[in-house]
């Protein structure tokens, strides 16, 4: 079974929600929770200038590049030449089992500034960011950006909670230069992460929205990142994929259908545990991160070799 949904409509919380009750309904059980379709809360009533010009989101800072009109048919091809086509990229699926997440965490350790371990995504994005960025072979001074994303539904007053149905998610960048993320450690590089995730809050979604509200939706358009050196973690294993039994069982596994942008990075829930990670990069890139011996270790520090999965 395959399905496409718009990030327009809903993000990967709302798609899960409605998978999950549309299977209950087919089972003839009741949905866990009825969804709450408001789109007034994420709306301003009057758009302020004022408020939009405090917003201090990635396309407000030096590391996006902001194009006029005139420009942008150029630099979109001139990108599009750049960036490996989709037949040069290489899609691997890997899976990290709870023992060698385990692994990863002992890695990192607790940062003096946090009080809390960090959580698999964070883990995760730190360490694929490091060593795709060590794959892709880049200048020293390259700026290297890794987008993260906060679900707002549980960062706004009043908290709006699971059934908001919808779009809620928020983004922001973490970066730095090549060279600064090479000789950071991984405890170092997944607290830059959890600082980005954690700049997703009510102060800046506000902003946001009024910004958007004056100016519409620009993505793609007239903002764009350096896709050479950008890398994107979406979805994440906390979904509850394999819920979504429609009468005949659980799914087998739980996949996109494609990873179609260089340096994407998809985390689902194993099927049996532990987390399933589908990822593109350039053909070159990933044969070099795949001869890497200090990415493959955290594998080996648990496993044998064979238990270290990448499917074509």
């Amino acid at each position: 079974m395959g399905f496409a949904h718009s990030h327009v409509v809903t993000d990967e919380h709302s798609i899960w929600h409605f998978m999950n009750s549309w299977a209950n309904v087919t089972r003839g059980d009741p949905i866990s929770y009825l969804p709450i379709h408001d789109r007034m809360f994420f709306k301003a009533d009057k758009p302020s200038a004022k408020i939009a010009s405090r917003m201090n989101l990635p396309l407000a800072s030096q590391d996006v590049i902001v194009v006029e009109q005139q420009q942008q048919q150029q630099q979109q091809q001139q990108q599009q030449q750049q960036k490996p086509k989709t037949s040069q990229l290489v899609e691997k699926l890997f899976h990290l089992s709870h023992a060698q997440l385990d692994s990863l965490q002992k890695c990192a350790g607790v940062h003096p500034n946090m009080s809390r371990a960090f959580n698999p995504y964070e883990l995760l994005s730190a360490h694929w960011w490091k060593h795709v960025t060590k794959a892709r072979n880049l200048e020293e001074n390259k700026i290297v950006r890794m987008s993260v994303f906060g679900d707002m539904r549980w960062r706004v007053s009043p908290l709006l909670g699971p059934a908001y149905f919808g779009n809620a998610i928020m983004f922001a960048l973490a970066s730095t230069t090549s060279c600064d993320l090479m000789n950071k450690d991984l405890g170092d590089i997944a607290f830059m992460i959890h600082n980005a995730a954690k700049d997703c809050d009510e102060a800046r979604v506000w902003p946001m929205i009024h910004w958007l509200e004056l100016n519409g939706n620009i993505f793609g358009e007239r903002i764009q990142w350096d896709e050479s050196s950008m890398m994107h973690v979406v979805s994440s294993p906390k979904f509850n994929v394999y819920g979504v039994d429609f009468g005949w069982g659980k799914p087998v596994a739980v996949r996109p259908a494609s990873v179609t942008r260089d340096g994407e990075l998809v985390l689902f829930p194993g099927s049996h545990g532990g987390i399933d990670i589908c990822m593109a990069l350039g053909q070159s890139s990933m044969e070099r991160l795949l001869r890497d011996p200090e990415f493959l270790s955290i594998y080996d520090h648990c496993h044998s070799p064979t238990n270290f999965t990448v499917v074509e």
